[in-house]
This record gives C-alpha cells, structure tokens and sequence, in this order.
C-alpha cells in the first residue's frame, strides 16, 4: 500500500482553500486589501509628519494597486476623491500634488505609455491634470 504524505495532503489543501479563496474574493474585498496595504508604514513618506505627505503617499500606493487589481478610472476617481475628503484635502481634482501621485502610481503598477495612455482616456483629466499625472509618471523611482 502506497504511503500519502502528510505534507501533501497539506499542500494540496492549502492549494484547493488557495484558489477557492482567489476565485470567490469579491472586488470589494480587493478594495478593503488594497486600503490596508496603502496604511501600513512601509512607505517613507507616509511616515512623514506632514499630512499632506501622508496622502500623496498614499494615493500614490492606493493608485497603482487599484490598477493592478484591474479597478476602473471612474472608480478611481470615487476613491480618491473619498481619500481626500478624510485627508482634509477641499478640492483635489484642482491639487496638482494629487494628480502626480496619481501619475506616479501608475508607473508605480508597471504601466508602460500604451497602457498609461488609455487608462487616462479613461480617467478624462484636463489639460492641466494631465500635465501633473505626466510629471508624477516621469518622476517616479522604484
């Protein structure tokens, strides 16, 4: 009689809970983990004292994993515009430092200028916005 291993057993369980768990995690539940991931102090300038610093940050974070998560312009601009709201930020569609940390997030996700540019066909900046979302994409350093 041929022995099973306990640690196969194990694996393949712990593989089968894996992709059920993948495959049944609604994209709210990707939302609520990307919002967990953007407060951890694992980013330098959200360690900083300023708030303002503090937000970019985390735009920045909260925007490349957004995108990576395959999450919509639309709803980009819901959840930004959320996160400027608790950050005490009045009008972020006219801050400038926003929409380079929404720039630089998107480099940050590993857009390349193809995929960059139809995202932002989406996101339907102004001219103004597109103009920082350039210089916060050119500007980021991994």
């Amino acid at each position: 009689m041929k022995r099973i291993s306990f640690r196969r057993i194990s694996f393949a369980a712990a593989a089968a809970m894996l992709a059920l768990t993948t495959t049944a995690c609604s994209f709210s539940d990707s939302l609520k983990s990307i919002s967990k991931s953007i407060s951890s102090p694992s980013v330098s300038l959200s360690n900083s004292s300023s708030p303002k610093k503090k937000y970019i940050a985390e735009v920045q974070d909260f925007t490349a994993a957004f995108i990576r998560s395959g999450g919509s312009a639309a709803s980009l601009r819901d959840r930004i515009g959320d996160m400027a709201k608790k950050a005490g930020v009045s009008d972020w569609t006219a801050d400038g430092d926003t929409w380079k940390a929404i720039g630089a997030g998107i480099a940050k996700a590993g857009y390349n200028a193809t995929e960059r540019d139809a995202f932002l066909m989406n996101l339907e900046p102004n001219a103004a916005q597109h103009k920082w979302i350039f210089k916060g994409y050119g500007s980021y350093k991994p």
